[in-house]
Formats: C-alpha cells, structure tokens, sequence
C-alpha cells in the first residue's frame, strides 16, 4: 500500500487555465484532503470473495463494477473516489507541472494489446503450456505480459495466461511458440488468442518513486510508488451519468459516494456539467471517443477529468483519451 499524508488544495480559473497549489498546513478558504492510503498494483482477487493488492499475480477482470465493489468493501480495501481523484491529480500537476501525465512519467501499459480474428493456433496440443501462433502477435508476448486463449477473439474462456517467454517455430518461419505459465490447457485450432496487457510485475527499484522501468508503453508507470494508469478502467466511486441528458451527477461526500452504485436524484446534486454529446433527432446520443479539450471546472472538485469538450491530442492540454457510454436507456456512473 502507498500512503498519502492529508494536505491542502487551492485551485482557481484563469484566463491561463487552472492555477493549482498544494500546502502542508491550513490556509484560510483551501480545501482539505484527508490523508489515505492507496494500493501499490491495481486490484486482483484474492481468492476468498475480497480483493488485495500483491505483486506476480493478476489483475482483476471479466467483473461487475457492483461485484467489485462488494469484493473491495470485504476487505477494507481504499476505493478510488472523486476525493482521492482529485488529490492524485493536484498531487501530480504540482510535481510536474503538467496535466500531461504520460509525458512527465511514461505511458505505462499502453501497448500490451492485441485481439483479432486471425490470431488463431496452427495445431492442436493436449495439457500444454504452449501455444503456437502467427509470429504478428509476438511481438506482444514480452515476459509477464496477459494472454487470453477462448472461443472467440478477446474470450479467456478456456485460460487466462501469463506468458514466460517465446520461441522460434522450426516448421514454419510465420508462426512462434508462446509458453505461459499455470495449469497447463488443451489448444484447439478453432481458439482465438489475445494479448490483454500486462500481470502485476515486481518493480522494487521503484520504491516510492515515480516513472517506469522497462519499455516505455509496455511497463507499468508509477506515480509515488504506485501504479498510475494505463490498462485498466478505473472504477471511481461518486460520479454519475444522467440518461439522454448528459448531465454529470456527484456525491456529497466519500460516505455517500460509498454507499451508492447508480444515480439516486433524491440524494445526489446534479452539477449542471453536460458531456460533451451530439444529440440524435429521437433524443439517443452516438458512442464516441476522443481526447480532450477543456474540463469542466467544479471548485471543490477541480481537475477531474469531466470532458467539456473534445478537440484535443496526446499531448496538449490535457493528453486523456474519453470513451462515452453507447447506452441511452440507462444511468451510468
């Protein structure tokens, strides 16, 4: 676990932007952070209905945001929340003096991925621990990294992997060997395999530092010794979507946003903030994608990342990358 002192945020708007400043005692009109403590690695199971954060093993997937949720709340586990957040963020942009992130500490695991039709074993092997594939996924086979084997592109229904290493193929130059670790696993010719990022690998050099060691995209980025981004959906607590209307929704507090999994209009504000969607004739938004902007800018919540508008690129102003859910029919958080 990593733990973060309490401290004291001030943010304001500007003609410039957002000017952030951070203190380690209490100013007149700050807002305070309490202190908290995070996990070194993103969450994996346990293997007893709650989660842990441990080194060398995998990192949880294929789960309800409720289920996970429940798993985190079994073990007293820190969630993220739009407080934690936010003093990550500020934390960040006053170290660094960027809200480009990627730039100032690496990509982390931003090129572990690979899931096509065309990744399909070249024969059949029973209770092995190797896979013989196109050699264009080898590439995406680095020690440590995520391989899904199933019935169809992106499944882990027959293993979920870790690779050890790859090999040449002798009888054809357009295939490699994969070993993985783990139990071994029957291969078919009509399974599909993928590439899903990387297992939670031991960077002790790290320490409480921030950065990465290994490839650039292809290791875990750390901010304060733990790890930042990249590779996963983040599952923070307290911000909502409103149904057709785009309105962003928020908790009170981290009590309340603890306590709720879907929008609740009798308890929650509604911040007036719209993402950015184009809306059709019948009232139903397209799914979209894009970097972003500007973000929407909320005093006792700044710099959290509620897209105002897209237009951006990788680099500048902000360097995120948004998805919008493509349901309509329902609120989402």
């Amino acid at each position: 676990m990593v733990y973060t002192p309490a401290f004291y945020m001030h943010t304001e708007e500007t003609d410039e932007g957002v000017l952030v400043a951070i203190a380690d005692g209490e100013l007149e009109g700050w807002i305070k952070v309490p202190r908290y403590i995070g996990g070194r690695y993103t969450a994996s199971d346990d293997g007893n209905g709650g989660l842990t954060s441990v080194a060398e093993v995998m990192p949880i997937s294929r789960v309800t945001l409720g289920n996970i949720h429940k798993q985190a709340k079994t073990n007293h586990m820190t969630l993220e929340d739009l407080w934690t957040f936010t003093a990550d963020t500020a934390l960040m942009a006053v170290e660094f003096a960027t809200l480009n992130m990627q730039a100032a500490i690496g990509n982390g695991v931003s090129s572990l991925y690979r899931q096509t039709e065309t990744d399909k074993p070249l024969i059949a092997e029973t209770a092995t621990n190797r896979v013989i594939l196109p050699t264009g996924i080898g590439s995406y086979c680095i020690p440590g990294a995520i391989l899904d084997i199933g019935t169809s592109a992106g499944s882990a229904s027959v293993g979920h992997k870790v690779v050890i290493e790859t090999q040449e193929y002798p009888d054809n130059a357009a295939y490699q060997i994969v070993v993985f670790a783990g139990d071994p696993v029957d291969i078919t010719t009509d399974l599909f395999c993928s590439i899903h990022g990387l297992w939670h690998t031991i960077d002790a050099e790290i320490g409480s530092a921030s950065g990465y060691i290994g490839a650039n995209s292809r290791s875990h980025a750390y901010y304060r010794g733990r790890i930042a981004y990249a590779n996963t959906w983040r599952y923070v607590l307290g911000a909502y979507r409103e149904q057709n209307t785009g309105h962003i929704w928020i908790a009170h507090d981290r009590e309340e946003a603890d306590a709720y999994d879907a929008l609740n209009k009798t308890v929650h504000t509604d911040t007036g903030f719209v993402l950015p969607y184009i809306f059709g004739e019948d009232g139903t938004a397209p799914e979209w994608g894009g970097y972003i902007n500007d973000i929407h800018f909320h005093e006792e919540l700044p710099l959290l990342p509620f897209a105002k508008s897209r237009g951006g690129n990788s680099d500048q102003p902000i360097g995120d990358y948004v998805y919008l859910p493509s349901s309509t029919g329902g609120n989402t958080i």
